[in-house]
């Protein structure tokens, strides 16, 4: 069984439609899939509320994917066809072998953290990998006021009167070349905000301006747990960015305010990958923090030691005493 992204971005498994939900946020039941003594995926279905998600958790580099994820989600597809509950479903795959390419499924299910904690064990590297990447990323945007920028918009600090200025040029910037036609973008985890307790029809909000790339469908993003392909329609403000390097895709900043849904959560080559579209854009206003001016204080008169106010004359008091 392969799968593929269609124009619709639905990703489509081709020998069974059906599905079960694979977005699970906490802990799950799941049985290793071993192929030649290796571990080298989890079946897994939901807790606490999730009982009815269910999926796999791969290892990127035992050459499991795709035909062993194929299999084992055909497996599951016929079942999902047939209404089995989810966690029903994966009880009845233990202790099952299928062709040797793809492994056994263990006879019993454990208790884990969560698909994050699986994917961990799978993918050592890869944890790794992201943990590095997590830490240039802050150590980068220490220096690029680009974060200065997001900060402020996403209400974290101050909007002040210089990055009120530059949100506003680039305001302008991203409205002189909206998108001319729909177009499907990605964004990852790294660059952009993708919420823990992401669910299908979940909607997020980004305050702050949107970094996405004019990748392939279906492109791969090593290092990274969540690409979202995101649904563009015509019109979207939006700035395009050559690639720093050969190979990379370009970059593509959607304006700010951009209001996204959740299509479809799935698992697909160790990542969760999910596919959304554009419900809306509301920027908010560029309102600076003005500080609050110094109070001004009434300054008093002088009086000299006579009981005279400091500029007047003698005269001057024998006028106010007299009523002159």
């Amino acid at each position: 069984m392969n799968s593929r992204f269609d124009d619709d971005m639905e990703a489509r498994v081709v020998s069974a439609a059906a599905h079960y939900d694979y977005a699970a946020t906490g802990p799950v039941m799941a049985a290793p899939i071993e192929r030649d003594s290796c571990v080298v995926a989890y079946l897994f279905h939901g807790l606490d509320g999730e009982e009815e998600s269910a999926g796999l958790v791969s290892a990127l580099d035992s050459g499991f994917h795709p035909e062993g994820t194929g299999y084992w989600y055909g497996l599951l597809g016929a079942l999902r066809e047939r209404d089995v509950p989810a966690a029903e479903a994966v009880r009845s795959l233990l202790g099952l072998s299928g062709p040797d390419s793809v492994g056994r499924v263990g006879g019993e299910l454990r208790r884990h953290d969560g698909k994050k904690a699986l994917d961990a064990q799978l993918n050592p590297e890869k944890a790794a990998r992201q943990v590095d990447a997590r830490q240039r990323r802050r150590e980068t945007t220490q220096l690029i006021s680009r974060a200065t920028i997001d900060a402020a918009l996403r209400g974290e600090t101050p909007l002040t009167e210089s990055v009120a200025e530059q949100v506003a040029k680039l305001d302008f910037a991203l409205a002189e070349k909206p998108t001319p036609e729909q177009l499907v973008v990605a964004f990852t985890d790294v660059v952009g905000r993708i919420p823990d307790q992401l669910g299908t029809s979940t909607r997020t909000r980004e305050p702050s301006f949107l970094v996405t790339y004019l990748a392939a469908t279906g492109q791969s993003f090593p290092g990274v747990d969540t690409v979202v392909w995101l649904r563009v329609p015509a019109g979207t403000p939006a700035l395009f960015q050559q690639a720093q390097l050969p190979g990379d895709p370009g970059v593509l900043l959607l304006g700010r305010g951009i209001e996204w849904e959740a299509d479809r959560i799935f698992e697909m080559g160790g990542q969760t990958i999910v596919t959304a579209h554009i419900v809306g854009r509301e920027p908010g206003a560029l309102i600076a923090a003005r500080p609050c001016p110094a109070p001004r204080h009434r300054r008093h008169p002088e009086v000299r030691p006579d009981g005279i106010m400091a500029g007047k004359t003698d005269d001057s008091r024998g006028k106010d005493e007299d009523g002159s």
